[in-house]
């Protein structure tokens, strides 16, 4: 996959994500079966192929998952590749490093004692892979539609801003708007004027000026820019998930941090509740190093 280039000025177009396949993993769950589904509703505007692919541990039977693979991709026509591998994220890494021009659609049932762990293998990916990948989390539909418009979210932070310039290229290949969302804590404004607003979640200044300054920012690069501002008192994923339950998105764009060692098997909260909680598939993008 092309990477996305960073905008040099505000009148500077923004080139469309170059994808060559959608390369989708699967393991025989429902889960698989809708990354299936969002990989073949993004490859017709992307141009790109799929591939469907499958790692065997020696606990499964390969001819059976063979049989399973082909199936999945006679549905997509797309083509099949099934490696073996005793750790199933190593494995899968291994693999698609070595095809060109990839993205990697997962599916997530977001299960896990902690709140931040959207399952062993999708969050391991997650932490290591040094490219954007498209997670489909337990709340997309069967049939989700890519439709409508890509959702990036940004919290006032830097690195959730990172997000923007792969969130637009991706907006301008499949041709649809970019609307750019915070989900801020309700509350009252600082008593000195200036101060932070001291926020648990949500930018640490005026809400609806800061995602006005990022739409500006953002408008004139080839595609249709908005922005909003939702206010939820408890959550950025649970605000996020109400508002598009309202306004579907085609793809909500989120930025992550790649960890280490355990850490590894944990996503942001922000990230991992995200996932688990919208409507629509997720474009994770890892913040650059």
């Amino acid at each position: 996959m092309t990477s996305a280039p960073e905008a040099s000025g505000n009148d500077a177009a923004v080139e469309p994500v170059h994808v060559g396949q959608l390369v989708v993993a699967v393991d025989g769950s429902d889960r698989a079966a809708v990354a299936v589904h969002v990989a073949q509703q993004l490859a017709r505007p992307l141009n790109a192929s799929i591939t469907v692919l499958a790692v065997a541990s020696s606990r499964q039977d390969r001819s059976a998952l063979e049989q399973h693979v082909d199936e999945m991709a006679a549905e997509v026509q797309g083509k099949t590749l099934v490696i073996d591998g005793g750790n199933v994220a190593a494995a899968l890494l291994d693999a698609v490093s070595e095809l060109p021009d990839h993205v990697l659609c997962m599916g997530s049932h977001g299960r896990g004692r902690s709140a931040s762990v959207v399952g062993s293998v999708t969050a391991e990916v997650t932490a290591q892979i040094p490219e954007p990948l498209v997670v489909a989390g337990p709340n997309v539909p069967a049939e989700h539609t890519v439709a409508g418009r890509l959702v990036a979210c940004a919290d006032g932070s830097a690195r959730s801003e990172s997000v923007l310039p792969t969130a637009a290229s991706w907006a301008v290949a499949l041709g649809m708007g970019l609307s750019v969302v915070t989900v801020a804590e309700p509350i009252p404004e600082p008593m000195t004027p200036g101060a932070p607003y001291r926020r648990n979640h949500g930018p640490q200044v005026a809400a609806e000026p800061y995602i006005g300054e990022l739409v500006d920012r953002w408008k004139g690069r080839g595609t249709d820019v908005d922005g909003d501002v939702v206010y939820d008192p408890v959550s950025v994923a649970g605000g996020l998930a109400d508002f598009l339950s309202s306004r579907p998105a085609a793809l909500v764009a989120v930025a992550t941090r790649a960890r280490s060692g355990v850490a590894r098997l944990v996503l942001g909260s922000h990230a991992a509740n995200i996932v688990r909680a919208v409507n629509a598939p997720v474009l994770l993008v890892p913040e650059p190093s």
